[in-house]
C-alpha cells in the first residue's frame, strides 16, 4: 500500500511513476495524482476533510465514489476499509458498482480535459 500525501512540490504523475505496481494507493486530496490513478485504473482511495471545492457537474461522480467507498472524510473508516480490502484490492476495485463509479468519474475528468484542451487550442478559453 502506498500512502501518497501530496504537496506543492509533488509533480503530476511523480507518485505513480515511483510506484511500479501498487496494490492500493491512498491519497489525502482528490487532485491530480488521485485523478491520474483513477485514469490509470489503479486501485485508489481518497481520505480527507471536505475542504475541497468541486464544480457542480463533478458532484454526482464524487457521490458515487463515496457510495462505493473510494472516498471518505473519516480517517478511521478509511483505515478499516483499507485493512479489509488489502489482501485483494483489485477485487474491491473491480466489483460491479465500484468499477462503474470510478470509471465514470475518470471519464468525466477526461472529457472535461479534452474540452478544455480544444478550447485553448481554438483560443476560446475554458468551456
Amino acid at each position: 500500500m502506498i500512502c501518497a500525501p501530496t504537496s506543492a512540490s509533488t509533480t503530476p504523475g511523480a507518485v505513480l511513476r515511483k510506484s511500479a505496481q501498487p496494490r492500493l494507493l491512498i491519497f489525502d486530496n482528490p487532485m491530480t495524482t488521485f485523478l491520474e490513478a483513477l485514469g490509470a485504473d489503479l486501485p485508489a482511495a481518497h481520505v480527507g476533510p471536505e475542504i475541497w471545492r468541486f464544480r457542480d457537474e463533478a458532484k454526482p461522480y464524487l457521490d458515487r465514489l463515496r457510495e462505493a467507498e473510494f472516498s471518505s472524510t473519516i480517517p478511521r473508516r478509511a483505515a478499516r476499509q483499507a485493512g479489509a480490502i488489502y489482501a485483494d484490492p483489485r477485487a474491491w476495485w473491480d466489483r460491479a458498482g465500484a468499477a462503474r463509479a470510478h470509471r465514470a468519474f475518470a471519464e468525466s475528468v477526461r472529457a472535461r480535459a479534452d474540452r478544455l484542451a480544444r478550447a485553448v487550442a481554438e483560443g476560446t478559453g475554458a468551456k
